[in-house]
C-alpha cells in the first residue's frame, strides 16, 4: 500500500563523483522511472541501473560514470497511465485490485508532483496550453528555488 504522502520526485545537486542517487517512491518496472542530468533525459541501462523495484520506500539510480558537478539529478515517476488488469465478473482478487488502485495512486502523485511545477492561470482567463521559457538557475535561485 502506498504512503499519501509518497513524493513523485527527487532532485538532488551532484559533486562530480557521486554515482548512486536515491529515489524516495515505489515503481513497478525499470521503465517507470524518467532521470534527467540538467534538461537531459537519460537511458536507463545505458547511462544508468535502477534498483528498489516494487518496495514502497523507493531504492537507487546508479549511473556508470558521476553526473558533472553542480548539474541537477532529477528522478520523476513515469507510472503509464494504461490500466491493463483484466477483472472477472463475479471473482474477487484482492491482490490484483490493491495493485490497480496503487497504480492509479501513483498516477494521481505524478499528476500532482507536475502540477506542483506549473504556473495557473485565474479560473476566467480564456488562455490555454501556454507555454514558458525554462529558468536559467539564477533566476530559479531568485524565487527560492
Amino acid at each position: 500500500m502506498l504512503n499519501e504522502v509518497d513524493p513523485a520526485a527527487n532532485r538532488s545537486t551532484a559533486n562530480g563523483s557521486t554515482t548512486v542517487f536515491p529515489y524516495t517512491f515505489e515503481i513497478s518496472r525499470k521503465e517507470d522511472i524518467e532521470v534527467l542530468v540538467d534538461l537531459v533525459v537519460k537511458t536507463v541501462d545505458t547511462d544508468y541501473t535502477v534498483d528498489g523495484i516494487g518496495n514502497s520506500g523507493g531504492g537507487n539510480v546508479t549511473f556508470f560514470s558521476a553526473p558533472a558537478n553542480a548539474t541537477v539529478v532529477t528522478r520523476l515517476r513515469k507510472q503509464p497511465g494504461s490500466q491493463l488488469s483484466d477483472h472477472i465478473a463475479n471473482t474477487y482478487n484482492a491482490e490484483l485490485i490493491e495493485a490497480d488502485l496503487d497504480k492509479l495512486a501513483m498516477q494521481i502523485q505524478q499528476v500532482r508532483e507536475t502540477l506542483h511545477r506549473g504556473f495557473f492561470l485565474p479560473k476566467s482567463s480564456a488562455l490555454v496550453d501556454q507555454g514558458v521559457d525554462v529558468p536559467t538557475r539564477s533566476e530559479e535561485r531568485r524565487v527560492g528555488k
